[in-house]
């Protein structure tokens, strides 16, 4: 799926939440991307244009910010904040880096 697709041709800076079946299974779910608390997969939706989705992303998101040395708002405790300017226009660099996909650049 890309990036396209899941926001809606980059129309939306939210997923669109019903919940559909799938994304009530997000409250639920044990995985790292989602805590498996009521409501979690609601909190930590997809956002941003890259829709940054599950509360562990966030937290990773978080942490790679610390480590360039931003002065960054806590996005696990206020996830809407990664909507913010410069934070939304981050997130791309964020997947780039931490999923090494320079490798796959030409």
């Amino acid at each position: 799926m890309s990036a396209a697709t899941e926001s809606g041709d980059f129309c939306y800076d939210r997923e669109i939440w019903g919940p559909t079946p799938a994304q009530q299974r997000y409250d639920t779910r044990s995985s790292r991307q989602h805590a498996g608390k009521d409501g979690d997969g609601y909190l930590y939706r997809g956002r941003t244009g890259m829709q940054l989705t599950g509360k562990d992303n966030y937290r990773q998101y978080r942490n790679w910010c610390r480590a360039a040395g931003l002065d960054y708002p806590d996005f696990v405790k206020d996830p809407d904040a990664v909507n913010a300017d410069p934070w939304e226009g981050l997130v791309p660099l964020f997947y780039w880096d931490t999923r090494e996909l320079n490798r796959w650049a030409g």
